[in-house]
């Protein structure tokens, strides 16, 4: 029961808000350019925007230090015309936090966060 405990009590420090600060793939590493692209976390949910869409699902899972869900963006217009970085923004995959830094690596990328205050 313990450990269930830890694994959900570590689960829950991911929740929050955080601000995309640079995805490395194997090409090189890129960084925001023309906007923040800010990711929200809570228990189930999953919410974040792109260049120009937003993206989001009610079937957030993070366990066993993976983050997965499966949802959708609006399609008002194209991304990544103005800034290729949100080509890559995927933030499924297995997650490491270090202090006030959450890094998500996949096969394609690794993508590091860092935590903002909630906004009010």
């Amino acid at each position: 029961m313990l450990f269930s405990l830890g694994l959900q009590e570590a689960n829950e420090k991911v929740y929050g808000l955080w601000k995309l600060v640079k995805i490395q793939t194997e090409n090189g590493t890129m960084r925001p350019q023309k906007r923040d692209y800010i990711l929200e976390m809570t228990e189930n949910k999953i919410a974040y925007n792109l260049e120009v869409n937003t993206c989001g699902a009610f079937n957030l899972t993070i366990d066993n230090n993976q983050i997965q869900y499966s949802g959708g963006c609006t399609k008002v217009c194209c991304d990544g015309r103005n800034d290729s970085i949100a080509n890559f923004i995927d933030y499924r995959g297995s997650y490491k936090l270090n202090q006030s830094q959450l890094i998500i690596t996949s096969d394609k990328s690794t993508i590091y966060l860092k935590r903002i205050k909630n906004k009010k």
